[in-house]
């Protein structure tokens, strides 16, 4: 049971987190097909957000 619970208890987390870089990460998507200037400044923002969340993620796996 316990498995089970620390199991809910990371999806209950990570989902909405996952939706949240998701949605940051769907302009990315569309400067990058387009082009824009000042790409280089979100792209990093956004590559050191799903760094975080990568590592959180294995953080927790590890322990």
């Amino acid at each position: 049971m316990e498995g089970i619970g620390s199991g809910l208890l990371l999806v209950g987390f990570f989902v909405p987190v996952f939706y949240i870089l998701l949605i940051l990460s769907l302009p990315a998507l569309l400067i990058i097909f387009f082009g824009q200037a000042g790409k280089s400044l979100y792209l990093k923002f956004l590559g050191r957000l799903w760094l975080l969340f990568g590592m959180g993620i294995a953080l927790y796996f590890v322990f």
